[in-house]
């Protein structure tokens, strides 16, 4: 799933943010459901987007500046990983992305907008 260098560095992190490792395997299981979330929209055109979010935001709060190269590791190519940076932070010149994909976001987490 991950290179050895980057589980030593997921590892290496999250034992100095939580004080032990005994939540690691459930906190790297979030990247693979984020990557199903993505992918069910980009098979269906729909996903469950609180859900989706509410792992990135875990994830970013455990893992800080090692989530957005995990993900391309794990990830690759997928269209929609870039977006979900986009709007995770809200920087639309970070990564090339998905316009569709960006309001299907948006309009999920924000409906009266």
């Amino acid at each position: 799933m991950f290179s050895d260098d980057t589980l030593e560095s997921l590892s290496v992190r999250y034992e100095r943010e939580q004080g032990n490792t005994l939540g690691l395997e459930d906190d790297l299981m979030r990247f693979i459901f984020v990557y199903r979330l993505a992918a069910k929209y980009q098979r269906h055109g729909e996903t469950n987007v609180k859900l989706l979010i509410n792992h990135m935001i875990i994830l970013f709060n455990v893992f800080g500046d090692l989530v957005e190269p995990t993900f391309i590791e794990y990830m690759g190519n997928n269209a929609y990983i870039g977006s979900l940076f986009v709007f995770m932070q809200h920087e639309p010149d970070t990564y090339p992305h998905d316009k569709e994909f960006l309001g299907y976001l948006d309009k999920s987490v924000f409906p009266n907008k």
